[in-house]
């Protein structure tokens, strides 16, 4: 038996338009903001997290955002927009789901993925976190900087 597919949406929508829609599914939850510890307990929970920023934004297509660390740390994959850094990092690594920006049947289309095929989903799950594990904890990153220090300073 599937499982019934919910919606989690923690902090604010500024988009009037999808704020109505979103508000009015009976599967979407709304959260106000919350705690970041909260907001980790909350992503845990998932089976993806979403990171559906629109790529015409200048800064969307330069950045990284925290929650995708994060998701790789909770062994999370994410579902992302294309023409981002992420999708990139996704389709490298196969820890997520790449999207066309405001594709909403593509969107809908890889939900029902994550739900009727587990165990690609599982095994995207445990790539996310082999990705965390390989490039992105603290003694990876650490050892990175050290190096990079070292060759600034010529040491």
């Amino acid at each position: 038996m599937l499982r019934e597919t919910r919606l989690d949406v923690v902090g604010d929508i500024p988009d009037q338009e999808l704020r109505t829609r979103v508000e009015s599914n009976k599967q979407v939850h709304r959260h106000s903001r919350m705690s970041h510890p909260d907001a980790l307990r909350k992503m845990e929970e998932a089976d993806v997290v979403a990171l559906l920023y629109d790529p015409e934004v200048l800064a969307n297509r330069y950045a990284a955002p925290n929650k995708f660390y994060e998701a790789m740390m909770l062994g999370r994959p994410v579902v992302t927009s294309d023409g981002i850094p992420v999708a990139e990092w996704v389709r490298k690594h196969d820890c997520g789901y790449v999207v066309r920006y405001g594709d909403v049947e593509g969107l809908a289309r890889i939900l029902r993925r994550i739900r009727e095929k587990r165990d690609e989903w599982q095994q995207k799950a445990t790539n996310a976190r082999n990705l965390y594990e390989t490039q992105f904890t603290w003694a990876v990153q650490s050892a990175s900087l050290e190096s990079a220090y070292r060759e600034l300073l010529k040491e």
